[in-house]
Parts: C-alpha cells; structure tokens; sequence
C-alpha cells in the first residue's frame, strides 16, 4: 500500500548573496530582493513494506506576498524531486 504524507512551511527566508534565479519587479527585471517570504509544499510517497526509503515531491516558493514586502511578481518557484532514507 502507497502511503502519502504532506508537509507546509511558511516563513521569512533571507538570501546572503544576490538570487541568481528570481524574477524582478516589471519595471526593473534585473533587480533582486534578500527578505522575502518562503512557502514549502512536500509530499512524501512511500510504501508499507519499506518504511525506511521514500520518495519525496517538493514546491520551493519565494516571494514578495502580492506587494507586502516586496513589488508584485517577484520572486521564484522550483520543483525538486528526491530520494528520502531514514536511518
């Protein structure tokens, strides 16, 4: 039997160096954003007879929440796929 498990974060995420891959505002596409806000979205697919190994579907998004913190339509979204093994 497939059993599905998901997850949801929500937070402040702060880059360090410039985003290489996040979308600007529309008036200046170039310009990047360190604070913005950070939504994760995982669902984890794994079987019965192998409780230890799992396959793991993830949703990576930052933004600046509609203008709260930063301008309309910047940010980025990235989907990840893995390998899970609980030891």
């Amino acid at each position: 039997m497939v059993k599905v498990r998901p997850a949801v974060g929500v937070g402040l995420s702060y880059a360090i160096g410039d985003p290489a891959y996040e979308d600007g505002p529309e008036d200046d596409p170039e310009k990047r954003y360190h604070l913005l806000n950070f939504n994760i979205y995982e669902l984890e697919w794994g079987l019965e007879q192998a409780p230890a190994v799992s396959l793991v579907t993830r949703l990576h998004h930052r933004s600046g929440i509609w203008g709260v913190i930063a301008p309309p339509l910047v940010g980025s979204n990235f989907l990840a796929v893995g390998l899970r093994y609980r030891f």
